[in-house]
């Protein structure tokens, strides 16, 4: 999908195609963002054991068994969105975004001014590839709360996928300055610059950020790519070769150089 809606752009098809190796990552990056601990809305007095189990399950990564865990809470106390919502995320982290989505459309009429439900939505929308939706969730998230990075960076990935870079950017900036450069972010806002054809701006925006690279892999062989297809070679070898064996940096090295000046 993402292939076929960057090859409409009318942008150099070759070169383009190149970035696409590396633009999947905005798609799970709704996930990648927030995956990595437990949400901001999740309470510590969630009702034993079935909240310990639903908390495990999801930092497990068991994402089925948390899901199921997350809904019995919500049977229990519909009150707190926090658990439907918990429910909705492990069901996108497992894949089963349009199950996710079917979930929370249930209780729209009830929750649409709720500000983590709208967000969950937002996210889930994007994992459906129901990206006009997710920006009027986002949207709405955003407005409610302007210091929360991860709802500008998901806002990012949506603009992205409508191919209106111009809002992607200024989402992405805004969840930089937020969320401290999250690697994640700027990865996202980097694949961001390229697939709008500004390559160059992509690699001073990760220039712009050293800490990133060296704490990433990912910002590290995306700048290597982008400097391949930049041309420089030399920069981009010595950045693959702090990830990668010396087959894959020649395989990745010549794959990216037929992409110079197209």
């Amino acid at each position: 999908m993402l292939l076929q809606e960057i090859g409409a752009n009318g942008r150099s098809g070759r070169k383009v195609a190149a970035i696409a190796v590396a633009v999947l990552a905005l798609v799970g990056a709704c996930q990648t963002t927030d995956q990595s601990r437990l949400s901001d809305n999740d309470p510590l007095d969630m009702p034993a054991p079935i909240a310990e189990i639903a908390e495990t399950a999801e930092r497990e990564g068991n994402h089925v068994a948390a899901a199921q865990q997350y809904m019995r809470l919500f049977e229990q106390d519909e009150d707190r969105v926090e658990y439907l919502v918990g429910a909705a995320r492990n069901l996108r982290y497992n894949g089963n975004s349009d199950e996710g989505l079917k979930l929370l459309l249930r209780y729209a009429d009830q929750l649409d001014e709720n500000v983590a439900y709208r967000t969950e939505l937002g996210k889930t929308r994007i994992a459906s590839g129901k990206q006009d939706a997710a920006v009027k969730d986002l949207s709405f998230a955003a407005e409610k709360t302007p210091d929360n990075w991860e709802v500008f960076s998901a806002l990012g990935i949506a603009h992205d996928l409508q191919n209106d870079y111009g809002a992607a950017h200024e989402a992405y900036e805004r969840a930089v300055q937020l969320s401290d450069a999250d690697p994640a972010v700027l990865n996202n806002y980097a694949l961001s610059k390229a697939l709008s054809g500004d390559i160059e701006g992509a690699i001073a925006l990760l220039e712009r950020h050293p800490r990133a690279i060296r704490r990433s892999a990912h910002i590290r062989q995306n700048l290597a790519m982008f400097m391949a297809i930049q041309g420089d070679m030399e920069t981009a070898g010595e950045l693959a070769r702090m990830d990668l064996d010396e087959s894959q940096v020649s395989r990745n090295l010549e794959f990216f150089g037929q992409f110079q000046g197209n």
